[in-house]
């Protein structure tokens, strides 16, 4: 007896688990072999408590109050935040706080969260391609950054993405249930995928033959109507308590109150993207496309990617792409013709366009028309792309090595598309934030400061302060948010107090500071009084410029108050105690 018939003897008893773990262990191995080292790099830089994501630094520094109840008392600012999270989100960060710490919490959360969208790529592609495809589709979800720039900081939006998963493989299973189960989770975490989500069950039970349908094929439309309504009552009481919460701070900021409310519009707070006109949902895709395929960091042919990017204009990427749109084409047009799995698929690019096309012409009240572009394109770029080599090949049921050399040509066709563009990922993807040392001493000088202090500064100077420093701001640029008007108007205000006494000829606005808004201490950055003063968004600039002409020819107050109230100093960031500040003399 051969090796070879041994092996098959042995494999012949093999218990049936045994068999189905054992190429799902080869794909696992494989995968480790190629982006396992960029996966370590990204965990160790991740561990560092002073590496962090830009917007950890408003919604996840709320929390640091339920851990230790002296921290943000009284803040508006991290009240606001915090009621605007989705109950889900609040409930799970207030357990992480009560037990461990909110930021370390939020370190590990976005591994986990990326383990379920492998696992749900997985169980997806492997359900309409094979596994040679889903080997393709899980290299392609580890190679691409946009997934852990989104995820990165443990955030709302960190949800957003494992639940599309979710979502896929729920209607490549035709688990309803799954489905239903995830449109109240969502709303739970993060609503945009309540909506899209919600969607696609309705196009299950409503507009899917019955042998399309999954779980649903033998439902009545009474049944189907009543799980259907069930969901949308779930998810709508599951939302209800956020949506009341910021009742409070007023009513959501449109393009119509612009005028009125010029920090939301142009030259405001947000950038093109955030702010309309939208593009519309194809114009805003294939970006989105290309960067699920074309994966950064170190490339896995070095040979390939120096041909890909031979050519100065981009035309050779943009030939590959197009290449793979035609293919995904093709392939997925028989694929749809053949298989439930994969028409099912479709409702979900269906599903995120419609709810594109209502939040277009009523932002925000929909929420914002991009999200429902940017958490759906690239995975269902993945997917389709993956899986639609399988729609290349004709399979014939009766001869078993046709099927076996299908398996091969997917796989050989993933491995290319991977060879070509593929690269091993982001090792700092979403962790654009790093405190160096000159910053740190700072940020410690002022997390000795009593837990009970409010600390004034250039919002930009003070953006780190909360979620290093723990201690309480009365404004930071990442927090001014001009969502709701009421909030809105907050802010405005308190901007405008500190413009005026930053800039002050006189002690007075700096006592208004101290005596009005509470604020304790002031973080004061001397270049902005002794050089080019800073500049901010629309509609601050006037306030900004009418206070320097006020104080033109005169010595700015602070200046003067540097000997009585300054507490600490390092080089040019002084940091005042404005409980010493000196009087008015009677010269001046």
């Amino acid at each position: 007896m051969n090796i070879v018939e041994r092996i098959q003897r042995r494999w012949a008893v093999c218990p049936l688990g045994v068999k189905r773990a054992l190429p799902w262990l080869v794909v696992v191995a494989a995968l480790w072999l190629v982006y396992g080292a960029t996966i370590y790099e990204h965990i160790h830089l991740s561990s560092n408590p002073l590496v962090f994501n830009d917007d950890a630094r408003i919604i996840i520094y709320p929390y640091f109050h339920y851990s230790d109840p002296a921290l943000f008392r009284h803040d508006a600012i991290s009240h606001y935040f915090d009621q605007e999270d989705p109950i889900g989100f609040r409930l799970l960060y207030y357990l992480a706080a009560k037990l461990w710490d909110a930021a370390s919490f939020s370190k590990l959360l976005p591994y986990l969260l990326f383990a379920v969208i492998l696992v749900s790529v997985a169980i997806a592609v492997n359900r309409v391609a094979g596994k040679g495809a889903a080997f393709g589709a899980l290299a392609l979800t580890l190679a691409c950054s946009i997934f852990m720039e989104r995820m990165a900081g443990g955030l709302m939006r960190a949800f957003a993405f494992p639940m599309i998963a979710v979502a896929i493989a729920a209607l490549s299973c035709g688990r309803v249930w799954w489905l239903a189960a995830m449109v109240v989770v969502a709303a739970a975490f993060y609503p945009v995928i309540a909506v899209i989500a919600g969607f696609s069950l309705a196009g299950l039970l409503l507009m899917m033959p019955a042998k399309d349908r999954g779980q649903a094929r033998d439902w009545s439309l009474r049944r189907r109507m009543v799980v259907l309504a069930a969901t949308a009552i779930a998810a709508a009481l599951v939302l209800a308590p956020m949506a009341l919460a910021l009742r409070h701070w007023g009513k959501p900021i449109t393009p119509d109150t612009y005028r009125e409310y010029p920090e939301a519009g142009p030259g405001g707070r947000f950038n093109g993207e955030d702010r309309p006109p939208f593009p519309g949902f194809l114009q805003a895709s294939p970006r989105l496309m290309q960067a699920a395929i074309y994966s950064p960091g170190k490339p896995i042919s070095v040979g390939a990617r120096k041909w890909l990017d031979a050519s100065r204009d981009g035309s050779r990427r943009q030939a590959l792409f197009e290449l793979v749109l035609l293919l995904m084409a093709i392939g997925w047009a028989r694929l749809t013709l053949e298989k439930p799995e994969a028409r099912r698929m479709l409702l979900l690019p269906g599903a995120a366009l419609l709810g594109h096309l209502i939040a277009l012409p009523i932002t925000p009240r929909f929420f914002l028309p991009q999200r429902y572009v940017l958490y759906t394109i690239p995975l269902l770029m993945i997917v389709f792309a993956a899986s639609a080599f399988a729609g290349l090949w004709v399979f014939d049921p009766a001869r078993r090595w046709v099927g076996r050399l299908g398996a091969g040509f997917i796989l050989a066709c993933n491995v290319g598309l991977l060879v070509v563009a593929g690269g091993v990922g982001s090792s700092d993807a979403g962790l654009d934030i790093s405190i160096n040392p000159s910053q740190r001493e700072l940020y410690g000088a002022i997390a000795k400061l009593p837990k009970s202090a409010v600390i004034a500064g250039w919002p930009w100077e003070m953006d780190n302060v909360p979620y290093v420093a723990r201690r309480t701001i009365f404004l930071s640029q990442e927090t001014h948010m001009p969502f709701y008007t009421g909030y809105t108007l907050m802010t405005r205000k308190r901007m405008r107090a500190l413009i005026a006494a930053y800039f002050a000829t006189s002690v007075s606005p700096l006592e208004r500071l101290h005596r009005d808004f509470g604020v304790t201490h002031m973080l004061v950055d001397l270049r902005f009084l002794e050089g080019r003063p800073p500049g901010y968004f629309r509609p601050f600039r006037r306030d900004i410029n009418a206070a320097l002409v006020r104080a033109r020819g005169k010595q700015f107050e602070i200046l003067r108050q540097l000997h009585a109230a300054t507490v600490y100093r390092q080089g040019d960031m002084v940091v005042l105690d404005l409980s010493r500040l000196a009087p008015d003399t009677p010269a001046r």
